[in-house]
């Protein structure tokens, strides 16, 4: 969902996130459907965070936001350099743009 939310502009509706994010999961339309509070909450999150941090952009805040849920998850023993790099970079991109601020 978050991955959609950083896809969409400014004018989609969490109808049109919804399908994005089906879309992107590779899953049928309307499966997300049964998920719209989720769904409304993930959109009033970044919305909110977005108000409070007006230099940020929405796409910024959701890179930020899945910085965060990645490091929240317990770590994977089989995980690629690569991922672990990726992760990290992500990260630090968040705390330089923290630390501009």
């Amino acid at each position: 969902v978050l991955q959609a939310i950083g896809q969409a502009d400014g004018s989609d509706s969490q109808m049109q996130v919804r399908r994005a994010a089906e879309a992107i999961l590779g899953t049928p339309e309307g499966s997300l459907d049964c998920k719209k509070a989720a769904v409304m909450d993930v959109c009033k999150k970044v919305m909110m965070l977005a108000g409070e941090r007006r230099g940020d952009t929405v796409p910024y805040i959701v890179e930020c936001e899945l910085a965060e849920l990645e490091a929240s998850q317990p770590e994977d023993n089989e995980s690629t350099d690569d991922e672990e790099d990726a992760t990290t970079t992500v990260a630090l991109r968040a705390t330089q743009k923290t630390l501009r601020a």
